[in-house]
Formats: C-alpha cells, sequence, structure tokens
C-alpha cells in the first residue's frame, strides 16, 4: 500500500466517523502531506458511492 493510498483512505476513514466533513477533503490530505513531508499525493482514483448513500448521509434517513 503507497502513502497516498494511506492518507486517501485516512481522510476517508475521517470523514466516515464524522470528524471531518467531504469538503474538507483535499484540505485533509494536504495537512497529512505537509506533516509526514511529502510533496504530492500521487494520482488515485476514489471508489464511486452509490447515489442513496449520499442522499441517506445528506438528509440523515433510516430505512
Amino acid at each position: 500500500m503507497s502513502i497516498s493510498q494511506t492518507i486517501c483512505d485516512f481522510a476517508t476513514l475521517s470523514i466516515s466517523s464524522g470528524g471531518f466533513m467531504e469538503m474538507d477533503r483535499i484540505y485533509l490530505q494536504n495537512r497529512l502531506l505537509s506533516l509526514i513531508g511529502e510533496e504530492a499525493l500521487q494520482r488515485f482514483r476514489l471508489a464511486p458511492v452509490a447515489s442513496w448513500k449520499w442522499i441517506e448521509f445528506i438528509f440523515k434517513i433510516d430505512y
């Protein structure tokens, strides 16, 4: 597992646990990069999330 993937996974975990919001992802990743002394993330691709999960998250709907 690369440093870039680890940072992305950590950011995703932080967001999903409620510590940060999705709009903070880039800030969080850049902050983590600066803390460990890396210049930039390698190119990565986030796995798509089903749209109903976003709707549920945004509106806090329980089915």
